[in-house]
């Protein structure tokens, strides 16, 4: 099911934009209002930096996600939301 990885941390750019659809996806049908997801990096190196641009979308989008499912939880009633999606 599509909506388990929302369930799962972001560890890289794929999951984070897999995650960010389905989350937005259901807030959306929550009508839920919140906060634009973290926008994805325009400018990369490509060198291998210490501190990528793109490790700092994911842990921005970690944290996005996180937000997200404390909204769905609170609109739903904690401790349902989850099993709601089963």
């Amino acid at each position: 099911m599509q909506t388990v990885l929302i369930f799962r941390e972001i560890r890289d750019a794929q999951a984070a934009r897999e995650t960010i659809v389905v989350l937005q996806d259901l807030l959306q049908k929550g009508q839920l209002q919140f906060r634009n997801p973290p926008p994805e990096p325009t400018v990369c190196c490509g060198r291998g930096c210490g501190v990528c641009v793109w490790e700092g979308f994911v842990t921005a989008s970690e944290t996005w996600r996180l937000d997200a499912l404390s909204l769905l939880e609170q609109a739903r009633g904690v401790g349902t939301f989850k099993e709601s999606l089963s």
